[in-house]
């Protein structure tokens, strides 16, 4: 897997601006992500939210693209935050859907990440950041039981964030799929 074949996979949604394998120092081969910018925040959040989830044609078994957006050494994401545990949630469940969910009902909210097993499939939980403490806690009572995420009602608990855990910006999408991409560019092979 390299640039050229990371490239082809996305010219099918978008036309990337530049791709970059991240690899490892030891032994020079793909350190599991890559770097791909899009012209405008527009586009990489349109593809994010298109490819984000889905199945990569030709993985066996069956594996799913998982898109984050990159952090890339931006610190716009400071202060205060306040975390829950978000579980029950159906496999369809992506980033994006979760944060949206909750930013229907709360402002503050920062950003949220599903967890996910090695081969993209989810783990059936996530967690949902908040910049403001008492929205965070009337989303603990407010979304217990919650429906319209899915087909499950989902629950929720207090949760403690991750020191570096940002939202984060949308002009890159960090793609942590080595291992998915080499097995579809065997497969294709």
């Amino acid at each position: 897997m390299d640039e050229t074949f990371i490239n082809k996979a996305f010219l099918l949604v978008s036309q990337p601006v530049s791709v970059k394998v991240i690899r490892r120092k030891d032994n020079g081969l793909p350190a599991g992500y890559c770097f791909i910018e899009f012209p405008s925040e527009a586009e990489a959040e349109r593809v994010l939210k298109l490819v984000n989830g889905t199945n990569i044609t030709g993985s066996n078994p069956t594996k799913r693209f998982r898109l984050n957006r990159s952090q890339a050494g931006k610190m716009w994401d400071i202060g205060p935050s306040f975390s829950i545990f978000v579980g029950d949630l159906d496999a369809s469940v992506t980033d994006d859907k979760l944060e949206d969910f909750f930013l229907k009902r709360y402002r503050s909210v920062k950003g949220a990440k599903i967890m996910y097993e090695e081969g993209g499939v989810s783990r059936g939980y996530g967690f949902v950041r908040f910049s403001d403490e008492s929205e965070q806690k009337r989303a603990l009572v407010e979304m217990q039981g919650a429906k319209g995420l899915g087909a499950k009602s989902i629950r929720v608990s207090v949760a403690t964030p991750k020191e570096n855990f940002r939202a984060t910006p949308l002009y890159q999408i960090a793609l942590l799929l080595a291992l998915l991409l080499s097995q579809l560019h065997t497969a294709n092979n």
